[in-house]
């Protein structure tokens, strides 16, 4: 879920760099020109809806009439008008900052949407081909119908939810705006995903690791004194239910990726270990456990549960501009 993550801390979007910054900005101006039309019509709208708001608001006013109508017409518009263009904005975001260069993840390319799949397909083996069909990019983030999005469905950020408030609210150009997604709450410019095996023991690549934007951890892998060889940055926890909730820093992001009926972080351990916790929508965690699932390997053991590396892989994909594993 977004927002309060369960019962830990109020989840807030990251701070962006002057690259993503940059880049954002060119892509709500190209999202706003091809909706121009359609902005155009809804700002007539919310024109007309300000007109009748501002008319009766101003009635019982002390300030003089025309002045304070066109005070109130100004903030109404310019509300609504940040609302309308709030589409744009959902829609933009996806691009991130590669060694100064502005890059989509690694599953997408295409315009400053990064709208386009990566056609990649030739690459794979053809056993292995539906590994390179990346989960769309619709259904990694808020504000689409149904269940679809990275995180649990939120009733604030429930596109329903959101036209009714807003419907309530429009005349007084009140803006709501969805909580943060997964994507929103960190930079991932560069990944790397840490495995939890002995073999980074003796390494030496715990500055290099803690060198990327943001790290994935899983379960309870430990940092402390063994950050020369693993590093002391976390940004992210891929937990099943046995972990779920483990962190060693307050900033940490708990992601539950078992979480189907009857294998539930329990509410237990999130009292006991108040994490910012986010949790998978069903349909992400069908998409990764149709691929898992495959019986494609001879002599591998077909198991009930997703792998979490090969979860924290298919995620980083989808959100990292380069990924980089560390087993």
């Amino acid at each position: 879920r977004g927002g309060k993550g369960g019962m830990g801390r109020y989840l807030m979007a990251a701070p962006k760099s002057a690259c993503m910054a940059s880049c954002d900005k060119g892509c709500r101006k190209m999202c706003i020109t091809k909706k121009a039309d359609l902005l155009e019509g809804l700002q007539n709208e919310c024109t007309a809806t300000a007109q009748r708001h501002c008319s009766m608001e101003c009635r019982s006013s002390t300030v003089l009439l025309t002045s304070c109508k066109a005070s109130c017409m100004a903030r109404s518009v310019a509300n609504c008008r940040q609302q309308y263009e709030g589409e744009c904005e959902a829609q933009c975001g996806r691009h991130l900052c590669v060694e100064g260069r502005c890059k989509c993840p690694v599953y997408f390319s295409g315009d400053s949407m990064c709208s386009s799949v990566m056609p990649i397909h030739h690459l794979m083996p053809p056993a292995l081909k539906h590994c390179s069909t990346p989960f769309t990019d619709d259904r990694f983030k808020k504000g689409t119908a149904g269940n679809t999005t990275v995180l649990d469905y939120n009733s604030r950020s429930s596109p329903n939810n959101l036209r009714m408030h807003y419907e309530s609210a429009r005349a007084t150009g009140a803006r709501l705006k969805a909580e943060p997604d997964l994507r929103d709450l960190a930079d991932f410019s560069t990944c790397a995903v840490v495995g939890s095996s002995s073999t980074l023991k003796g390494s030496g690549q715990g500055r290099d690791i803690d060198a990327h934007t943001a790290v994935i951890r899983f379960n309870d892998a430990p940092t402390r004194t063994y950050q020369a060889d693993v590093g002391s940055k976390t940004t992210i926890r891929l937990q099943n239910v046995i972990y779920c909730g483990f962190h060693e820093h307050a900033s940490e992001i708990c992601l539950h990726y078992t979480g189907f009926r009857g294998n539930y972080c329990p509410a237990a351990r999130q009292r006991r270990f108040k994490c910012n916790y986010v949790w998978m929508s069903h349909r992400l965690l069908q998409y990764v456990q149709n691929f898992f699932n495959r019986n494609l390997f001879t002599g591998m053991a077909v198991t009930k549960d997703t792998s979490a590396g090969f979860f924290g892989i298919l995620i980083a994909l989808h959100l990292c501009g380069k990924v980089r594993p560390k087993r």
